[in-house]
This record gives structure tokens, sequence and C-alpha cells, in this order.
């Protein structure tokens, strides 16, 4: 157990929490981690699902109730938004968004901090605009009273694309700073996974594996350590809170 542990995710869209880190989110919170959520948009520009599952005009209530969902199954103790609409993030100004991602780390005082890493995993602008005000954040809650002890970015392996037949270069293993074992934290994962209904699209190429294959592929969640700005570096390669509080 990590008594008085926090941890934070700072994400783009609704579904972001349960399909890159939902592993993450399940293992420390069935462990006695306080663990947050912050959404940057309500996921309005996305699809609706095939078939729909809503009319276009009610996707941002849909979607934000999948992720209030998610998020109880996850075991997240409160989510926010940001209500940036969808899509748009990297119009906005990096420093506005840094300053209120900074409000909401200053008032969980995370000892963790989880977002994308710069190339936002897929490439996608909302991600990698959501990376640069994340890591901007960090730094201003160190000059207004709470220095964040880690930041990680959440990754892929090469073998993580090769295994769902996509074509995306991932990270090189070696180069990964800590490997999450998540046991039955898969399977809560998947339950997660299941409850963003509208996305069931983005599912498809691999939720049509069969289950205990799924499972496999969500045994383990990968993290690379940002050196510059984490206040503590001397991570353990199998644990994010290693180090940090008696656990």
């Amino acid at each position: 157990m990590f008594r008085g542990a926090r941890m934070a995710f700072v994400y783009a869209h609704p579904d972001d929490e349960s399909f890159i880190t939902g592993g993450t989110a399940a293992h420390y919170s069935s462990q006695g981690v306080e663990v947050y959520l912050l959404c940057a948009t309500r996921g309005e520009a996305g699809r609706t699902g095939i078939p729909p599952v809503c009319a276009r005009e009610e996707l941002p209530r849909v979607r934000t109730e999948e992720v209030i969902r998610a998020a109880v199954t996850l075991g997240i103790s409160e989510v926010q938004f940001l209500d940036y609409r969808d899509g748009t993030l990297s119009e906005q100004p990096t420093g506005e968004m840094a300053g209120e991602i900074a409000e909401a780390l200053l008032a969980w005082r995370p000892h963790v901090v989880v977002t994308f890493p710069p190339d936002g995993l897929s490439g996608h602008p909302d991600h990698r605009a959501v990376h640069r005000a994340a890591r901007r954040a960090v730094a201003l809650c160190g000059e207004r009273g709470w220095t964040v002890p880690r930041l990680f970015y959440a990754v892929f392996p090469a073998s993580f694309w090769r295994t769902v037949g996509r074509d995306r270069p991932g990270v090189e293993e070696s180069s990964i700073n800590v490997t999450l074992e998540l046991g039955e934290a898969a399977r809560v994962k998947l339950e997660a996974v299941r409850k963003h209904r509208t996305q069931n699209h983005v599912l498809r190429w691999y939720l049509n594996f069969p289950e205990e294959e799924i499972l496999r592929l969500y045994q383990r969640e990968y993290f690379l350590l940002d050196r510059e700005l984490s206040a503590d570096s001397d991570v353990s390669p199998t644990c994010l809170f290693a180090g940090l509080l008696d656990s």
C-alpha cells in the first residue's frame, strides 16, 4: 500500500485515460493511491460510434458520461475538464492552458504526473499540445509552492504497435524507464475501455482479438521519465512511486 500517495493524469480527450494508462490507474488506486484525471476537452470532435451511440449534438455529454463511468471503474477519485474544444488545442496559447493545468495540480499536489510524450503517442495535434502545456504546468507548480517529484510520459514500445498491426515507430524498449506489470488491473483496464462506446471504431483494430490475447497485450504499461523537470529522478524500473514515500 502507498500511504498518502497521489498521482494525476493529464490528457486531451475522454478515453485517453483508459486506452493509454487505464491499467496504471487501476493498479495504483487499488493500493490506496489517490488518482486524479484532468481532461482538456469533452471529445466533441470525435465520432459518435459505429453504429451511432448518440446524435452529434449529444456527443460532448455522452463522452463526459463515458469518461466518468470509466473513471469509477479505474478508481479515479476526481475528474476535471478544462472545456477547450476538441481539435483546437494546438491553436490555444500554451501558457494559458499550462496555467489552468497548474491550478488543478496545485490543488491535488500529486507525487507523480503522467501525460503524453512529445509526439503525443499518435502525432495527434491535441495530444502534442497537452504535452507542451502539461510540461510547462509542472514547471509553474514549482514556482508556486508544489514541486512535482516525478513527471512521466506514457509510451508504447515498437513491439506493441507490431502486435496490433499499426505502422508506428514506438519507443525503443531500452529507453523506457519504468515498465509496470499490471496483473489483474489489466482486466479492469479492459472494462474501462469498453465504457467508451462512442469510440468503438478505435477499438476494432485490436478488440477483435480474443479476450485473453487483449489481456496479454494489457499486462504492461510503459513510461519515460522527464529527468529535467522531475525533482526525484532515481526511479525503479518497475514502480512509479518507488523511493518517494513509505510503501
